[in-house]
């Protein structure tokens, strides 16, 4: 699995939900729009859960892939399958997960459905102790998923009860805005900036996260001023 570089904020009902499903469910798809985090949150998840495995969990990449045909190559390099060229690498990949008690993630697979529907389902009938986790925009189509979406992180006003200090979306940028500007810090001076900015920016971690970024070269509120200037002109 890849390590996690950087903290993680939020999502503790979400990666609640997610453990669930896992436990009852051998496939689940954790769905959403671009930026909204689903490859990070099930990493989290994986690192949480990883002890439960006795034969490990594994991590597959498969943004990069552009051709269907690749997806069990990738797979099998992923888990380390060495001979794939006598049987065929279906075979080969079925036989090496044989009946091992481990957690697949084949993160992104939204551009390649078909391919990976039917690797999964394929795997899935030869293993049943095997979990698979999926990341993508849309759902598998197989009729045992558990399909969970991902929402954008909470905003100051989702909850009129919240303190503003609290808030997902706001942890998030105090985050991410620390690592790029060591002295940052949240104050009565700037949440209400950062507050408003998480709004205009929907509570999408990545945007607030490339929001953070800017801090380098300008300030919490000539970002909010910026962005507010562009939502005008679309506008």
């Amino acid at each position: 699995m890849p390590a996690e570089l950087t903290s993680f904020v939020g999502r503790t009902r979400l990666l609640a939900n997610l453990k669930r499903h896992l436990s009852e469910s051998n496939l689940v798809t954790v769905t959403g729009i671009g930026g909204v985090g689903k490859s990070r949150t099930v990493l989290r998840l994986a690192h949480q859960v990883r002890s439960q495995f006795a034969d490990g969990v594994w991590f597959a990449d498969l943004a990069r892939l552009q051709d269907a045909g690749m997806v069990k190559n990738t797979i099998a390099s992923a888990l380390g399958v060495a001979d794939q060229s006598a049987r065929g690498e279906s075979e080969s990949l079925s036989e090496w997960v044989g009946d091992r008690d481990m957690l697949l993630i084949l993160d992104t697979c939204e551009h390649l459905i078909e391919g990976c529907a039917e690797l999964i389902d394929e795997l899935l009938h030869s293993n049943p102790r095997l979990k698979i986790l999926a990341t993508s925009r849309q759902s598998l189509h197989l009729p045992y998923e558990h399909v969970v979406p991902v929402p954008p992180l909470a905003v100051p006003g989702d909850n009129p009860d919240e303190n503003l200090f609290t808030n997902e979306s706001v942890q998030l940028f105090a985050a991410r805005a620390g690592a790029v500007v060591p002295d940052f810090v949240l104050d009565e001076q700037n949440i209400g900036a950062v507050a408003e900015l998480c709004r205009r920016l929907d509570g999408i971690p990545l945007a607030i996260e490339l929001a953070a970024v800017r801090l380098r070269a300008l300030s919490v509120d000539q970002i909010l001023g910026l962005l507010t200037d562009r939502f005008s002109l679309l506008a």
